[in-house]
């Protein structure tokens, strides 16, 4: 996507405390002041994508990649092995070098059992509603942005996705 990576290029020449132009194809930027200091230097950069090229985009450009799966109808392993392998392709060999992301839109936790704590949630999740109008209930529960079930096996899921897929933020 030729406009995120002009924002990119962008970004990436902020510096703290100097004033900051920037001449692209799709925007200008005229003296912009580098404040507030960030606390954390090199800020680091995190981009989100739910489509092949922006995850590949992501993959080459950012430190943090956030893996968007809100549109995703499918198992976790499913949607997030698909995801991952255009963020493989677009980092290469600093792909062990990120940090990957990805939301949560519920976490249902009032029954052992995940279909029946999704069950037992949605009544006061009105985005996770949303959701489920677009999928069954079964599909919802096994989704990549559901954690479901008691906190043991939210915990477990939690580790599972740490270690199989390297997610740490949520």
């Amino acid at each position: 996507n030729e406009i995120a990576d002009q924002d990119i290029k962008a970004f990436l020449r902020l510096k703290p405390g100097e004033t900051f132009s920037f001449a692209g194809r799709h925007f200008q930027i005229t003296d912009m002041p580098g404040d507030p200091h960030p606390l954390q230097r090199p800020l680091p950069l995190m981009l989100g994508g739910a489509r092949p090229r922006m995850l590949a985009l992501a993959g080459r450009c950012a430190d943090i990649v956030n893996l968007l799966t809100l549109q995703d109808v499918g198992a976790t392993s499913q949607v997030l092995e698909e995801k991952l392998r255009h963020v493989r392709a677009g980092a290469g060999a600093r792909f062990a070098a990120l940090e990957l992301a990805t939301p949560i839109a519920l976490v249902a936790g009032a029954h052992a059992d995940p279909l029946e704590a999704v069950r037992r949630a949605l009544p006061q999740a009105p985005f996770a509603r949303h959701l489920a109008a677009r999928m069954p209930l079964e599909t919802l529960a096994a989704s990549a942005f559901v954690l479901a079930g008691d906190s043991a096996r939210i915990l477990a899921e939690l580790q599972e996705r740490r270690e199989r897929w390297g997610l740490s933020y949520y």
